[in-house]
């Protein structure tokens, strides 16, 4: 099932949360946990990431098939600090690092946390791949709690500007037609795995707005993303039939996708 609810915003409160995403606000496990689960309430990290000085800037949570488990799947919070330095896009717009954090309390997920940027181009947020890594930890008692917010701090100091190297570096790369549309198959080889695509390459090349018509890696990477997680398509099965392709709403797969968009851009990068 894809996310059930979602909710953005420039300072989410904690009002606006809990009505959107419940299980931010989970006040116990879900009851097949086992006794050695310790339950530590993202409500609990996310008061602590506040008094650290960050804001939520989106929080989503999947849908679920089994109802009990509504308050208690996977969800996401999307968290800035509104006075860390920002990089400035290329293309104009100013791209904001953020720190995403990924929970649940039904053994579905454990404490993660990512390095993101969020753009106010087409408002989509791209999570960074794994040369940055990413932080996973299990449910281990308050401590827990502390290290979130002990980390996200790292990670900001430490890899943010590193980051900017890097969209400086895609933004100065021209690409060609081929790499291009590798990365178009690239993306749609991540959301499809081993299921063959209805969408076609040029279908996720398709630029949007006047900003993306640019020949660089940089452009070409956020033309990518926003079509194959973000915007609706029309294609055509292997039996003909016309079909309509959602946008990517699962939480851990938004995740994986953005995070191995990232990963290939790099590489072309480095060709």
């Amino acid at each position: 099932m894809g996310v059930k609810f979602a909710i953005k915003g420039d300072n989410l409160l904690d009002g606006d949360i809990a009505k959107a995403v419940p299980a931010v606000f989970a006040d116990k496990a879900y009851w097949k946990m086992s006794e050695r689960y310790a339950f530590i309430p993202t409500s609990v990290v996310l008061s602590a990431m506040r008094e650290a000085g960050w804001r939520v800037r989106e929080a989503a949570q999947h849908g679920v098939r089994v109802a009990d488990k509504a308050p208690f799947t996977r969800h996401m919070l999307r968290f800035y600090q509104p006075d860390a330095l920002y990089i400035q896009d290329p293309r104009g717009k100013a791209l904001f690092p953020e720190i995403v954090l990924v929970n649940g309390h039904d053994g579905s997920a454990r404490y993660s946390l990512y390095l993101g940027l969020f753009s106010f181009i087409c408002s989509n947020g791209l999570v960074v791949g794994n040369m940055y890594g990413g932080v996973s930890m299990v449910h281990s008692g308050m401590s827990t709690r502390d290290r979130v917010v002990a980390e996200s701090q790292r990670i900001l100091e430490s890899d943010a500007h590193l980051l900017m190297g890097n969209v400086e570096a895609m933004a100065n790369k021209a690409i060609s037609d081929a790499q291009r549309t590798s990365l178009a198959a690239h993306a749609l080889a991540l959301r499809y795995r081993s299921v063959t695509s209805v969408l076609r390459p040029e279908q996720l090349l398709e630029r949007h707005r006047e900003e993306d018509v640019r020949d660089d890696l940089w452009t070409a990477l956020n033309v990518v993303q926003e079509n194959i997680l973000s915007r609706s398509h029309e294609g055509t099965s292997s039996w003909g039939r016309r079909t309509s392709i959602r946008a990517v709403s699962q939480v851990k797969e938004n995740i994986r996708i953005n995070r191995g968009l990232w990963d290939k851009s790099m590489e072309i990068l480095g060709e």
